[in-house]
């Protein structure tokens, strides 16, 4: 895989939901996409999952709006420091053999500084 940037004016939030028959009756599921457009149109390009429930996309949404327009001071302040999930590992057997994250340098002072 390849990392890759988009201007955050060609991205979209996307709910979706889906229901269908299951062993024990009828099952549902929804969640939230980021939806990339080309520049200056709504024509979808690429997709991808934010969230695995619309609850957690909202949230996840809202918090990635607040800092893309006001920045990382607008951010709620959180009572526990933010994981590191390349160092830290704890116990889990697939966090210790996943692959390290390795960002291109621009792209990493990119998505650490300010908009």
């Amino acid at each position: 895989m390849k990392p890759v940037s988009f201007d955050w004016d060609d991205l979209r939030a996307e709910s979706w939901g889906q229901i269908g028959i299951a062993a024990g009756g009828i099952a549902g599921a929804w969640g939230v996409d980021i939806a990339v457009v080309e520049p200056g149109t709504n024509h979808v390009i690429d997709r991808f999952r934010l969230a695995g429930s619309n609850t957690d996309g909202i949230n996840l949404w809202a918090i990635a709006r607040t800092y893309m327009q006001q920045g990382p001071d607008a951010l709620p302040k959180w009572p526990y420091p933010p994981r590191d999930w390349n160092n830290d590992v704890g116990l889990n057997l697939a966090r210790k053999l996943a692959p390290r994250v390795k960002w291109p340098a621009g792209m990493d002072i990119e998505s650490r500084s300010a908009p």
